[in-house]
């Protein structure tokens, strides 16, 4: 807010989003506050409309991320890669740290009588040798409650699960190779006859995708909670995934 005219050249040097509001000299107080209220006004619309434009420009980028990984899925036939790829993409589009992916294996039309298979996992912070596995599809695990509700779970931090949740976290992995899992989804793979046919687990979602998590201080200032929009993301992709 300025008194009288505005100096010649301020308005070029103004930086995005700066509003001027000249008032007469003398001005009264009445006026005053009213021209700063004003000013302060149109300063929040033009955050209110870049903020908007971001969250647009974010869509259409996803939008676009997401075909492009539709394409790729539909034709890579290895099974190895497919999944391989399928995680990739899972933890690019959600900035997640690390990921797994575990396979449902039996023919048993009862779930609870089948294993998952653990295939795959991936790390950009911690490298460790791993090999398959398998356990009972249960809901005492994270994986195994999501291919039993054939929903989403999401936990902002496993090391804080409720007492009274059915499922737990076991912290023997973290300890032997020096990690903190700290937030994790979980998203059943559901094919094109509605089975359930996998699981995808994604685990520390960052603020900045490139960070690594090297000491605790990483993680307590990185990670974070995975949002509705990436498990939105993750679904539609594991939608296309289980399909594939």
């Amino acid at each position: 807010v300025l008194l009288g005219v505005p100096p010649v050249g301020l308005v070029e040097k103004l930086p995005p989003g700066a509003t001027i509001t000249v008032v007469e000299n003398p001005a009264s107080a009445e006026s005053l506050y009213r021209d700063v209220q004003g000013a302060l006004a149109r300063c929040d619309l033009w955050q209110r409309a870049e903020e908007k434009s971001r969250q647009l420009n974010r869509s259409r980028y996803e939008l676009n991320e997401l075909v492009t990984i539709a394409r790729a899925l539909t034709q890579e036939r290895d099974i190895t890669r497919l999944l391989t790829l399928i995680l990739e993409k899972s933890r690019f589009i959600t900035g997640a740290d690390a990921g797994s992916i575990y396979v449902l294996e039996g023919n048993d039309p009862d779930d609870r009588r089948r294993t998952l298979r653990f295939k795959l996992s991936q790390n950009d912070s911690c490298k460790f040798e791993s090999s398959e596995f398998t356990m009972p599809v249960s809901m005492r695990s994270i994986s195994g409650a999501a291919v039993l509700t054939r929903k989403p779970i999401s936990i902002a931090d496993v090391y804080e699960i409720p007492s009274d949740a059915p499922y737990g976290f076991d912290r023997s992995f973290d300890e032997k190779v020096g990690y903190r899992t700290g937030s994790m989804i979980c998203v059943p793979l559901i094919n094109a006859e509605e089975e359930v046919i996998g699981v995808i687990q994604l685990i520390n979602k960052k603020r900045q995708p490139e960070c690594k998590l090297l000491t605790l201080a990483d993680f307590d200032e990185h990670v974070v909670p995975f949002d509705g929009s990436s498990e939105e993301l993750l679904k539609t992709l594991a939608s296309q995934a289980g399909i594939a």
